[in-house]
């Protein structure tokens, strides 16, 4: 199985049209505590980081079981909980 390019340029362009909007928000200099444009840059970087997560996971899948994950389980290079 490979990875789909059609999703991968979704979760691109999802990365782009967050990073603009965080963006946006910074050049406003409006960040003050407690404030509603600062309560939107955490919204905004969670779904940023979401983002990233899912053309990361998307883009390792295919290779879950391939010769990369039998030998990082031998030499416990990553944890058991990830694959």
């Amino acid at each position: 199985m490979k990875a789909d390019p059609i999703r991968i340029q979704q979760y691109l362009t999802e990365i782009r049209r967050y990073s603009v909007e965080l963006d946006q928000l910074m050049e406003q200099n409006e960040l003050a505590a407690d404030s509603v444009p600062l309560k939107a840059a955490k919204y905004i970087l969670i779904e940023l980081a979401e983002a990233m997560s899912n053309t990361i996971q998307h883009i390792l899948r295919p290779l879950k079981n391939a010769q990369f994950w039998s030998r990082s389980r031998k030499t416990r290079i990553l944890t058991t909980g990830i694959y």
